[in-house]
């Protein structure tokens, strides 16, 4: 696994260096991929995976470039799937300081749209970690967190909502009702529910002008 993780970050070295944006870390998975090498089920992916973090703290300051390809590096090398994702992010940035929570929002921009109802505890207690440190680190973990909630591909009889935005809109109240409103999470909350009440009356305004066009007919 070691070796397989060395060529990652050269590959994304490479790419950052040469501005190259077609060339993947690792050759196409990650992102928007389905697939993933899943390492964190190798029984030294948590270890890798915490030296991969140490790794990437040493480059955030060289900005987008290097954030957007290493959501990438983790997402196709790791996986999001295994328990010791999220429980290997939160001990990483435990006591951590702004890097930390830099490298933290570069990676959970881009798991899966689930993985905010999913690991809520985890949310909660790394939302109210990242307010320790700051208030920057705090806007720029609940972003990813949002940017990823919103991820996905939507489908949806036309003018009518998509399952997948009552379903968030569902969800997100779920999380509300056990948060009090201090809690850093429960802006993050609100934002998802807010996002997707905005998506349902959307289709359903618009299936309203298809009754009145199918009217006027």
């Amino acid at each position: 696994p070691r070796h397989v993780i060395e060529l990652a970050k050269k590959r994304l070295d490479q790419a950052v260096a040469g501005e190259n944006w077609k060339y993947s870390p690792i050759g196409g998975l990650g992102g928007g991929a389905t697939q993933s090498l899943n390492l964190l089920a190798h029984p030294d992916g948590p270890g890798l995976f915490r030296e991969t973090l140490n790794w990437a703290l040493t480059r955030t300051v060289v900005g987008y470039e290097f954030s957007y390809r290493f959501a990438d590096l983790v997402t196709g090398v790791f996986g999001c799937s295994e328990s010791s994702f999220a429980s290997t992010l939160e001990a990483w940035s435990a006591n951590g300081g702004e890097g930390h929570y830099a490298v933290l929002a570069a990676v959970l921009r881009e798991v899966p749209n689930s993985f905010v109802f999913n690991e809520h505890d985890f949310v909660v207690r790394v939302l109210r970690a990242a307010r320790a440190v700051g208030r920057a680190s705090q806007r720029s973990i609940s972003s990813s967190l949002f940017a990823s909630a919103l991820g996905g591909v939507r489908s949806s009889i036309p003018g009518q909502p998509s399952p997948m935005d009552l379903g968030m809109k569902e969800r997100a109240e779920q999380m509300l009702a056990s948060l009090a409103k201090s809690d850093p999470a429960h802006g993050l909350y609100t934002d998802i529910r807010a996002h997707a009440e905005a998506e349902i009356e959307r289709s359903r305004a618009e299936g309203r002008m298809l009754d009145e066009e199918d009217t006027d007919e």
